[in-house]
């Protein structure tokens, strides 16, 4: 199902264990603009618990 695609590609970074989908969409879209200003960017994300 769709919902079900949404999940795996959601669960497919590593970057989304214990983030809501709002904070994820935002880290994701400001990944994304990252790399396309700036192709050899390196992105770091540190998980604080």
């Amino acid at each position: 199902t769709e919902d079900l695609e949404i999940l795996k590609y959601h669960y497919s970074y590593g970057m989304c264990k214990g983030l809501d989908m709002k904070s994820f969409d935002k880290i994701h879209r400001d990944s994304k603009r990252t790399l396309e200003e700036h192709p050899d960017a390196e992105i770091y994300l540190v998980h604080q618990n």
